[in-house]
């Protein structure tokens, strides 16, 4: 539909309970090169320079409106996104794929550190811990050997059969 001035209006559905997210930036807006963060700016009204510090130190920017008119048009004319003391930020996704990365490999670290502080349980014979898989991404469930050739003797149940012998 046309508005007055000719241009095109649509209509979004909020959902059901009248709840609409303002800090949504949906997909078909994004930049496919772009991961986005909303980086708090300030608390309980004081700015909180250090946090936007310590993000510019691991490559994230201020989003600029312009890349994002149809999403943020209340933001015309500003040089940032800015909303409720969080500020819109980006950087090339390698850069937020190197800090997956380190983050995964920083927690199998800790986990190893903390199974050898707390006497990490060994497990049954034919089972073995995760390990990364060819993707890279850490598997933590546990995995049977099947390279064994029959199941280990304490993964058997126990019987004892009565003999034609035995009494009942």
């Amino acid at each position: 539909m046309l508005g007055r001035n000719g241009e095109v209006l649509t209509r979004n559905r909020v959902s059901g309970d009248g709840y609409i997210n303002e800090f949504d930036i949906p997909e078909a807006f994004r930049d496919a090169d772009y991961d986005l963060y909303w980086a708090r700016t300030s608390t309980h009204g004081k700015p909180d320079q250090a946090n936007i510090n310590e993000l510019y130190d691991n490559g994230w920017r201020p989003a600029s409106p312009k890349n994002y008119t149809k999403v943020m048009p209340d933001m015309k004319g500003k040089e940032t996104i800015e909303r409720d003391g969080l500020m819109l930020m980006e950087r090339p996704w390698q850069l937020s794929a190197q800090a997956i990365a380190e983050e995964r490999d920083s927690a199998i670290r800790l986990r190893e550190i903390q199974g050898e502080a707390f006497g990490g349980r060994k497990l049954a014979k034919g089972f073995e811990a995760g390990r990364k898989s060819g993707n890279g991404k850490f598997n933590a469930s546990k995995i049977l050997n099947r390279g064994l050739e029959r199941a280990p003797a304490e993964a058997r149940p126990q019987y004892e059969y009565a003999g034609p012998n035995d009494s009942e």
